[in-house]
């Protein structure tokens, strides 16, 4: 009992060590709207929630975009949803031609110049991002904006900034989504009410498993001891004989673990399998091909190399000892044999 009680200690503690999962930071999903596009995300660990931004939305048509965010399967539990979403403000900032403060700049000062003419550029800058009919165009003068203002050295300009920065805050729209573990979400963004970027978020599905079970193998050992075949009995007589109380077929625990290389449609994997095992007499490894059926349930017809029993060779059955009996544990050691096991076995884990 010993070796199993052992090994299968060693086994709980390489599963529980697979199944750790690390918390990953917050993931954050960017639909620029100058570019479509479909594709599916992948995510390893179980995030505390995702975070949708939507970039480049033309603001006069802030109210032609949409978003649906949804979990494939109804029979996970619903997702929650907050963030500042997508909705049309009852006034925008209208056009303007010349800055709020009358700055007047010495003929010397070369910076104050600058700075009206920056001031300038913000004004012409937030005008085109006013009328923009495209998201390129409204990309553009985003990226003129910010660099208009970041060299800016005078707070004049705040009320032109403010504008700008109204502006720019129409142009985008974030979700904060609060899936279930391990949940499939689906995000389309449409405008006009035709979907024109989809994302899907899906758990990552490792093609390495683990499932525990049991191992069937032949038996090809047997247990000795000496036997008394004397009719005397008051006279030793000793032979080697079998003890015939082992099955024809042994039965271990074991830890299996798989690569799944080929998945069909029908929920059924192929995969090549390794596995340790034990019972209370000996331990075993095994390797071979296994099919999955639907992710759970694991069968294998694999080679294997379990301890079995067998006389030493300075012994054969029948062997006659005399007067003097052979402990069985001096009779026979433990020697690994090859040959084919059936292992049944349910998945550990995620």
């Amino acid at each position: 009992m010993n070796k199993m009680h052992g090994l299968l200690i060693s086994i709980a503690s390489l599963l529980s060590a697979q199944t750790a999962l690390a918390q990953e930071a917050d993931q954050k999903i960017v639909f620029d709207m100058r570019y479509g596009s479909e594709k599916t995300v992948e995510y390893t660990a179980l995030p505390g929630k995702f975070i949708v931004e939507i970039h480049n939305m033309i603001p006069s048509q802030r109210i032609d975009y949409a978003v649906n965010i949804e979990q494939k399967f109804h029979s996970e539990p619903p997702l929650t949803m907050n963030g500042s979403g997508i909705t049309n403000p009852s006034n925008q900032p209208g056009q303007r031609d010349q800055p709020v403060a009358n700055i007047t700049c010495a003929d010397d000062d070369n910076e104050c110049k600058e700075h009206i003419e920056l001031c300038g550029k913000i004004i012409m800058q937030s005008n085109v991002l006013s009328g923009a009919t495209t998201e390129n165009a409204v990309a553009d003068a985003i990226a003129n904006l910010k660099k208009y203002s970041e060299n800016l050295a005078y707070s004049s300009c705040t009320t032109e900034n403010e504008r700008a920065n109204s502006l720019i805050a129409l142009t985008k729209a974030e979700y904060i989504v609060n899936p279930s573990n391990r949940a499939t979400i689906i995000i389309q963004v449409k405008k006009k009410g035709v979907v024109f970027s989809e994302t899907k978020l899906k758990p990552y599905k490792t093609r390495w498993s683990t499932h525990l079970g049991f191992t069937f193998v032949a038996n090809q050992g047997d247990s000795f001891y000496s036997e008394n075949v004397s009719e005397d009995p008051s006279i030793a007589d000793y032979i080697i004989s079998p003890q015939n109380n082992e099955h024809d077929i042994l039965y271990s625990a074991t830890g299996i673990w798989t690569y799944s290389f080929k998945k069909w449609d029908s929920g059924i994997d192929l995969g090549l399998s390794v596995g340790l095992g034990a019972n209370n007499q000996s331990i075993l490894v095994l390797t071979g091909p296994s099919f999955i059926f639907g992710e759970n349930f694991l069968i294998n017809l694999g080679i294997v190399a379990q301890e079995f029993q067998q006389l030493k060779g300075t012994y054969k059955k029948g062997q006659a000892l005399g007067s003097t009996s052979v402990d069985s544990s001096d009779l026979a050691n433990n020697t690994f044999k090859i040959s084919y096991g059936l292992t049944f076995g349910l998945r550990f884990g995620n």
